[in-house]
């Protein structure tokens, strides 16, 4: 009776820190139903009751897994597939503290005892609701671990639900295979312990990785945006400019004064020479993303002090990669990487200069950009993950390149040192 009672409480308590966390993961603001915590906890209760069992299964894992993934999906109004993602890193959280439990418990007595001493099951619950509720406290585990969750794409992330889901059941088999030898011994539980710790850990530096390359891609997109809005301004602008520049010629017609005229001369002279970029160089570029972002990053290098030269082909006029949105955005998180590395680069050099050709050639299109450098370049190891000649925080960038392009065989890169100038190439397939 008094086991019975004590299997209700710590269900209800396991319930309530697991959704405490997982409510955190999700960093939900949302008033929350009564009755639908009430109708879930008892649902919840239930079934633990019936899985539990002094030697646990895998099945029970598992059928108890679901049950909290229904009941969340329920209480939180999310998508089942959001709950199961969410519910599984709970989970192998509980399933880490069980596992630290058991173990410390192990070094002093013997598992039939723990097993079967209502103490060992005060002890043991207490410590892992304690070591749930306390992690999930911790500003890493919402704010990386959250973070990762709110911008899974969750139709098209299948490897990151199916990961958590496989974790989940790799982990109750190890319980199924390890309670047949009835864990009496202290390598057993280390055989339970340490693949779970490193699944959590895989899990985690996972999770960390991720979130580096998402926060990157959210950048790219915001810049996309830009990009697109700031070709419509362009256009307007150049209008502006041509009849601003009319006005201006009619009124230097009609004043006499020399000092009027020098002044207005003046301006005119400004004027041409800070649209040249526009009118000259990028008028060959479609609109779709690549002329604002390619007007937008030589503004940049202008304001570091970089001489820059561009050489875009008349055939260029004709691009179809805007008129595919997607493909454009691929090509403009590629090209804005590639020349927001070679402005870094070049501002740090003596000569501080970047080159921009875009030309086609055999059903190809060619974007190559040039820039100086100080120091050395390791060709060989520059698309490594975090290899990079700026510090710390950098390095990700071209690595980030170099997964995009593995994923679609339309795009190559070439990177070489060419007479002082370090040279990257992509060539896409129309």
């Amino acid at each position: 009776m008094i086991v019975n009672a004590l299997k209700l409480f710590f269900s209800a308590c396991l319930f309530f820190v697991e959704g405490f966390a997982v409510c955190r993961l999700l960093g939900s603001n949302i008033p929350l139903s009564k009755k639908k915590i009430i109708i879930s906890c008892v649902c919840w209760i239930l079934v633990c009751l019936v899985a539990y069992q002094p030697i646990y299964s895998s099945v029970a894992q598992i059928v108890m897994f679901i049950t909290l993934s229904l009941a969340f999906s329920y209480v939180f109004q999310i998508s089942l597939i959001k709950a199961f993602v969410s519910t599984g890193i709970v989970h192998l959280t509980v399933a880490l503290g069980d596992s630290i439990g058991a173990l410390t418990l192990s070094l002093f007595f013997e598992l039939n005892q723990i097993r079967e001493s209502i103490l060992f099951l005060l002890i043991g619950n207490i410590f892992v609701i304690m070591f749930t509720f306390l992690l999930s406290l911790m500003p890493f585990y919402k704010k990386k671990l959250g973070s990762f969750l709110s911008k899974i794409n969750y139709n098209n992330e299948k490897r990151v639900i199916l990961y958590v889901l496989l974790a989940i059941i790799f982990i109750s088999v190890i319980d199924l295979k390890l309670t047949s030898k009835q864990l009496l011994y202290l390598n057993d539980m280390l055989v339970v312990l340490i693949p779970i710790m490193i699944l959590f850990v895989l899990l985690i530096l996972y999770i960390f990785e991720r979130n580096k390359y998402q926060t990157l891609n959210s950048q790219y997109e915001a810049l996309f945006t830009h990009a697109t809005s700031l070709e419509s301004w362009l256009e307007n602008e150049r209008l502006s400019y041509h009849e601003y520049k009319n006005q201006l010629a009619y009124i230097r017609s009609i004043v006499e004064e020399k000092e009027a005229i020098a002044y207005i001369d003046s301006i005119l002279q400004e004027s041409f020479e800070n649209s040249a970029i526009i009118d000259t160089q990028i008028a060959n570029i479609p609109k779709g993303g690549m002329k604002g972002l390619i007007f937008y990053k030589l503004i940049q290098a202008q304001r570091k002090g970089i001489d820059s030269y561009v050489s875009i082909s008349p055939k260029m006029s004709s691009l179809s990669v805007g008129k595919d949105i997607e493909k454009s955005k691929t090509v403009c998180r590629i090209f804005g990487i590639l020349l927001d590395n070679a402005i870094d680069a070049a501002a740090e050099s003596d000569k501080r200069r970047i080159s921009l050709e875009m030309y086609r050639l055999d059903q190809k299109l060619i974007f190559v950009v040039m820039n100086t450098f100080k120091g050395d370049v390791n060709v060989a190891k520059i698309q490594e993950k975090g290899y990079t000649t700026k510090g710390k925080g950098h390095g990700n960038g071209l690595n980030y390149v170099k997964n995009i392009i593995a994923r679609d065989n339309r795009y190559t890169l070439q990177t070489s040192l060419i007479g002082g100038y370090y040279t990257q190439k992509v060539t896409i397939e129309e």
